[in-house]
């Protein structure tokens, strides 16, 4: 039986794969469903704002602490990059690394979010109570943004209890989606009208289950909370 939440349906992994066969990144999201959680690798994407198009990525040649929206100014796809030294916009972003990340899915639309840079995983540190997320490894080795087992539990498991690292990852329509940190179920949104750079954790407290608001159509015409994520590899 799908799986019904307020507007959201849950059908069958196969059924999804047909439904949205012309969006390559819900495509490979379902495929990462399918999947074995335990399988390596993940899926590549960047992951661009609807506000103006921007990617999330991290600046400072990939050195500062907290992710922001930004565009090299090159064109509108592929963050701004060109083509230079024969290698194609999507070549160049990919190898620079610091707008690409690895989506990894834990359990249903459960996913780790982790940078290519350094294959950190995306948290909101401070036990939760940072504003801005960051990168993160807990140091215990293993692909689970090195989190040890606790209480008897596997080191998966005890990552999905802690949620920190843990995100939900909902398709609105086509490529667009919002994302969720699994610790109180907030968006991540860009918060002052849109004009900060950094995104944070907020919900609009409209009443629904889109990030607040009363309806898919009005997060979608909201566009702080709502991202494309396009397939890299």
């Amino acid at each position: 039986q799908p799986r019904t939440m307020g507007r959201y349906v849950t059908l069958p992994a196969a059924i999804l794969l047909l439904l949205f066969a012309g969006s390559p990144a819900v495509h490979a999201i379902r495929s990462l469903q399918q999947s074995s959680s335990d399988e390596a690798g993940g899926m590549l994407f960047i992951i661009k704002s609807t506000l103006d198009g921007e990617c999330l990525l991290f600046s400072g040649r990939g050195n500062d602490v907290n992710p922001k929206k930004y565009n090299w100014n090159h064109g509108a796809n592929f963050c701004g990059f060109g083509e230079k030294d024969g290698m194609s916009p999507k070549e160049r972003v990919v190898a620079n690394k610091q707008a690409v990340w690895r989506l990894e899915q834990l359990e249903g639309d459960m996913y780790t979010i982790k940078s290519t840079l350094d294959e950190e995983c995306l948290i909101f540190g401070a036990n939760g109570n940072s504003v801005y997320p960051s990168r993160h490894l807990w140091g215990h080795g293993g692909k689970y943004c090195g989190f040890p087992e606790q209480n008897g539990m596997s080191s998966k498991e005890s990552l999905l209890a802690n949620k920190q690292a843990v995100w939900q990852i909902e398709n609105l329509e086509d490529d667009k989606f919002v994302i969720k940190s699994a610790l109180d179920g907030k968006c991540l949104v860009f918060g002052g009208d849109g004009n900060n750079k950094y995104p944070s954790r907020f919900e609009w407290g409209d009443g629904g289950e889109f990030c607040g608001k009363p309806s898919k159509e009005a997060i979608l015409a909201e566009k702080r909370a709502v991202f494309e994520l396009e397939l890299m590899a």
